[in-house]
Formats: structure tokens, C-alpha cells, sequence
């Protein structure tokens, strides 16, 4: 693209910036039936330029969410500093903007066609899902968390870097959302291949996710998978019981540590082998 035409084009999508930021319906409407191309690429790459669909997402905006999306704006973050950042943009979806008080546009951004679930690590709506507290989950949470399920394209067991696996990130969660995701792995013992070889109980124990041990030690994971030559598993849970207080908050440590000394999980997590 030639220089006056990027500028021209950039011109005309701060235009459209500057109408989504304001809720100015009429003048977005403006913008589109003036021959605005909203499939094409974004290309502002100052601190203050902003994906018009991410604006109307992030601001809960569906009104806007549908006029860009039936105007053909890709429900992906179409952006040039997107596109150096990760190469492909097709994988930043939407829905991995997702937040509480965004839910009902997130939702809207699926209902159009945005993807459920991408292969770029820091896009996963999943793992929004499994970084809240178990007190941030309510009805939007459960229902984004539904429609992930429902889609059957997540496989837990697939990689989320060089290493890890996306299932290592869930145990890094303790909600109730993670033993549902634990109980799609195929394979639970599976270190990561880190010189380390993390397993995912070991991540989940280093987290303190009782949730997450439970989860696992029902579908099998191995407790006396060592942690170094002299160290097991148990012995880190006591040192974390003893030097990482504010992980054992409510008690979730203790748990833990009970698990690992008798290599089975609590009652309570029994039924989520």
C-alpha cells in the first residue's frame, strides 16, 4: 500500500474510531454507507488507536457490535499491531476479551460468529474463565463457560506454549470450573517438557488450587511423582503450609496436604473422576 493511501485509510478509520468511542450510532452508520471498508486491516499504531470491534465489545456496546459485524468486521482483532505482535490475527478472537461487564457483547460477538476458543496462549476465553475467583463467578460467567463446553473444541491436553499444556494453565486456577476442565484430559500425569517436568498436579499443588488436586488425584495423577531427588510433592505443599501463609487462606493448603499424605482425594472431589 502506498503512503497517501495508508494515510488516507487511517484517516477514515479514526473517523469511525472517534463515531464507536462516542455511541454516535448515526455517524458510524454514516461511515459504513460511505464506503468505509471495514474488513480492512487497522492500522493505527499509536497508544490511543483501537480496534473499532474492541471498543464496542469492551464497551458492552451491542448495537455497535452488530452494525460493524453485518458490515463484515471481522469478530478477530484485524489489527496491523496486532499482526506484528502475533502474525496470524484470525486466532484473537473476540470472545477472549471477555469480562463481567462485557458479557452480554461477548455473547453477541458468538451469536455472529466469532470463534469460541483460539490457539494464541493469551486469547483462550477459557482460561478468563479459570482465573476468577470462585466469588467473581455468576450467571454470565456459567453461561460463557456452557457454550465453551457445548462447542467441544477444547482440548485441554493441547499445548499452550513450548511447554506447557493448556491443562497446566487450568490447574493454575481453583474454581469450580477447573475440575470440569481436568475431567476432559486424556492423559493427567503428563509432565511438561520444561527441564523442570512439571506434571499438572505439581502446578496445581505450587498454585494452591485444592480444586484442582482433587480434580486430578481422581482421575488418576500420581502423588509420588518426585519433585527433585530429595523433595515429594508433600514436601512442598508443608513448605508452602509453612512460608506461603497467604495461599492457605481458607484452608485450600491444608486440604492439599491431607490429599497428598493419604494419595487420594476428599470425599468431595470423588465424583469427579
Amino acid at each position: 500500500m502506498k503512503r497517501n493511501e495508508r494515510l488516507a485509510l487511517l484517516t477514515s478509520q479514526r473517523a469511525l474510531q472517534a463515531a464507536v468511542q462516542a455511541r454516535d450510532y448515526a455517524a458510524v452508520r454514516r461511515w459504513l454507507a460511505s464506503g468505509g471498508d471495514a474488513k480492512a486491516l487497522w492500522q493505527g499504531e499509536r497508544w490511543e488507536d483501537t480496534y473499532p470491534m474492541v471498543l464496542a465489545v469492551e464497551g458492552n456496546d451491542l448495537e455497535t457490535v452488530h452494525l460493524l459485524a453485518e458490515a463484515g468486521m471481522p469478530l478477530y482483532h484485524n489489527a496491523l499491531m496486532a499482526q506484528k505482535r502475533y502474525g496470524a490475527v484470525e486466532p484473537l478472537t473476540m470472545a477472549a476479551l471477555w469480562r463481567p461487564g462485557c458479557h452480554e457483547a461477548v455473547m453477541a460477538a458468538l451469536d455472529l460468529g466469532a470463534a469460541i476458543h483460539s490457539t494464541t496462549q493469551d486469547h483462550m476465553p477459557v482460561l478468563r474463565l479459570t482465573e476468577l475467583h470462585e466469588r467473581e463467578l455468576d450467571a454470565s460467567s456459567d453461561a460463557l463457560f456452557q457454550r465453551i463446553l457445548d462447542a467441544g473444541v477444547v482440548d485441554v491436553d493441547a499445548p499452550w506454549d513450548d511447554s506447557l499444556r493448556i491443562l497446566h494453565v487450568i490447574c493454575m486456577g481453583n474454581n469450580r470450573y477447573v475440575p470440569e476442565l481436568i475431567r476432559l484430559s486424556r492423559d493427567v500425569n503428563t509432565p511438561d517438557a520444561s527441564a523442570l517436568r512439571l506434571t499438572p498436579l505439581r502446578t496445581a499443588v505450587t498454585s494452591g488450587s485444592d480444586l484442582a488436586v482433587g480434580a486430578l488425584l481422581a482421575r488418576g495423577a500420581d502423588p509420588s511423582t518426585a519433585v527433585s531427588t530429595d523433595k515429594t510433592l508433600l514436601d512442598l505443599a508443608l513448605h508452602m503450609k509453612k512460608f506461603r501463609r497467604e495461599k492457605n487462606l481458607s484452608g485450600q493448603v491444608d486440604r492439599i496436604v491431607t490429599m497428598l499424605e493419604t494419595g487420594r482425594a476428599l470425599p468431595e472431589f470423588t465424583s469427579l473422576a
